[in-house]
């Protein structure tokens, strides 16, 4: 966003630590909208290049929630899909692995044999 900053001579890492300032919080650290938008139309961002970029971040903000949703659900999803697969085993409706695997061969064999 254009900021300035003066070179200077490098310093040892523990005295660095030693005399810095304390961090500030991270409300402190935010601009005001005002401020932000000023300075992104003194770099020659538009309003509307602005507001596309608004309209991007939140659907990526949505789109994360959604995934968020997902999750939670999943695990339960994928224990549900394993009892069923174990159900279906049991009462004859699934065919075992070995079953499975003798077919796909049966079908390779008979496109590439």
């Amino acid at each position: 966003l254009g900021w300035t900053y003066t070179t200077s001579s490098a310093v040892d890492f523990h005295q660095y630590e030693e005399y810095r300032p304390p961090r500030r919080a991270m409300k402190e650290m935010r601009l005001p909208r005002e401020v932000r938008e000023s300075r992104l139309l003194a770099s020659g961002i538009s309003r509307s290049e602005m507001q596309a970029s608004v309209k991007q971040a939140n659907l990526a903000k949505q789109r994360r929630s959604k995934t968020l949703r997902n999750l939670r659900h999943y695990t339960m999803h994928e224990r549900l899909e394993g009892m069923k697969k174990k159900c279906l085993k049991i009462v004859g409706k699934r065919k075992s692995h070995e079953e499975e695997e003798r077919k796909l061969w049966e079908e390779a064999q008979y496109y590439f044999g």
